[in-house]
């Protein structure tokens, strides 16, 4: 069926002969237009028309040639085709206005024709000029677009799993190649013949528990057994670069490919891909309700650039990423990773990621890669769970109970700290802020013991 939408899901294929064009124009005319195009079988290129609107332009895959037909007098919307000023495009006439010529020029990849409506022969003709013209942008369009596809493809798909927690005793390999030719491998305890050896219990450790399997071009995981014994946490469907299983406490996460990485920095050095179409990517192949830290694990397999801004009720701060590094975290007066950590325990934060903001990693308090960031927030949420049933309301304010502590002989560094800052301020707030090398979430730790010890009480009125 001629004419039909065009889609964000159209992709434009190297190989393919066939040029594509986004008609902004009435159904008849694209159905007219293409009966005419198919006659022009002497040219040796053919032509796929879909129906646009201006509302979608900019936010879906790039076409080849745009067609914009305009009524008598009719203004050209500037506006609209700006978010795609670099496309070619033809832009059609009834009888074209001094006016209408001169806006036409902020275009510089768009050509114009008068057109009585009626002879599709002739309009056929004038688009295939175009297409003619530009046929060579147009291959060139194309072998972008099959990089940026490539380059998508292949930072999506894993090809490696690493084990994050190994002990560090462990001297076997912590990371394992998913060989596609293979299509499969087996993962059990350290003295069974899996694959993939992990230190189970001993009733288990000879034991094969599942697999991973390569179906349709994506792995996945699946249990021997309905019932298992060992506790398997984790998505095990279509798994993506990032994604990762717990096993027995046993933490593995998929890698991408260092191949897909140098592919990167080629197009990037040749301004083959930007930070916006990695960012899509990422988004199109994420699916459900997605945390702070998703949001964040999503930008470091993506490598944009950027500023991702947090909000949540009064709350505001700012986290930044470099390339597939985070690097730096804000928030009022805090900075660094607690300021990090702290963002992450905000109640329903909303997130939007700024890739317009000019970081820069020269005042970088950390360095978190995909790996580090998940270590991180592992072992920070972890605690956050004990802990935030608990969490003090920052406007309370303690003090402590002197006589009480002639029953420590020593205190830790963290109990120095907290209770320092608390004889200074008393108000949970300041005392968050001035242990600025400790955590939020171990200030709460040490607060909670300290409390249990009756060293320290509320504050009464």
């Amino acid at each position: 069926m001629q004419g039909q939408p065009y889609s964000r899901q159209e992709t434009i294929h190297f190989d393919s002969e066939t040029i594509k064009v986004v008609c902004l124009a009435s159904p008849e005319t694209v159905k007219g237009l293409q009966w005419a195009l198919d006659r022009l079988n002497f040219t040796g290129r053919k032509y796929k028309l879909f129906l646009g609107n201006l509302q979608t332009l900019g936010k879906q895959a790039l076409p080849d040639i745009y067609l914009l037909v305009l009524d008598l007098g009719q203004p050209v919307p500037l506006e609209s085709l700006k978010s795609i000023s670099d496309s070619k495009g033809l832009a059609v006439f009834l009888q074209p206005t001094p006016q209408q010529l001169l806006q036409l020029n902020e275009l510089p990849h768009w050509q114009s024709m008068a057109w009585d409506s009626s002879s599709y022969e002739r309009l056929a003709l004038r688009l295939d000029e175009v297409g003619q013209r530009f046929e060579a942008l147009i291959r060139a369009h194309r072998i972008q677009e099959s990089f940026k596809k490539l380059i998508t493809d292949s930072r999506q798909q894993p090809e490696l799993i690493e084990w994050l927690n190994a002990p560090e005793n462990y001297v076997g390999t912590r990371r394992f190649i998913m060989d596609p030719s293979r299509a499969f491998f087996s993962v059990g305890g350290s003295e069974s013949r899996a694959d993939l050896k992990l230190p189970l219990d001993a009733e288990f450790n000879r034991a094969e528990l599942g697999e991973f399997r390569l179906q349709n071009n994506h792995w996945g995981f699946r249990l021997f057994f309905d019932q298992s014994p060992i506790p398997v946490k984790g998505n095990r469907d279509a798994l993506k670069v990032g994604d990762q299983i717990e096993i027995n406490r046993h933490l593995l996460q998929f890698k991408r490919s260092s191949i897909g990485d140098e592919c990167l920095k080629l197009a990037r050095r040749f301004q083959l891909i930007n930070d916006s179409d990695l960012l899509e990517s990422e988004s199109n192949a994420t699916s459900g309700d997605k945390t702070l830290a998703d949001h964040c694990r999503s930008l470091l397999i993506a490598g944009v650039t950027g500023e991702l801004r947090v909000n949540a009720g009064s709350k505001s701060g700012s986290i930044f990423f470099h390339e597939g590094v985070l690097y730096h975290a804000i928030t009022g007066s805090v900075n660094g990773m607690k300021a990090l950590t702290r963002i992450f325990s905000w109640p329903k934060p909303q997130s939007k990621i700024n890739l317009k903001k000019i970081a820069s990693p020269d005042r970088a308090h950390f360095r978190l890669t995909l790996k580090d960031f998940a270590r991180l927030y592992e072992n920070w949420n972890a605690k956050w769970m004990q802990v935030s049933p608990q969490y003090p309301p920052l406007g309370l304010r303690l003090r402590t109970i002197p006589e009480r502590f002639l029953r420590r002989e020593s205190f830790s560094i963290a109990e120095s700290k907290v209770l320092f800052a608390l004889n200074e301020y008393a108000l949970v707030r300041d005392i968050f802020n001035f242990c600025n090398d400790m955590l939020d979430v171990d200030v709460v730790q040490t607060l909670i013991h300290l409390r249990k010890e009756g060293l320290i009480e509320p504050l009464k009125a």
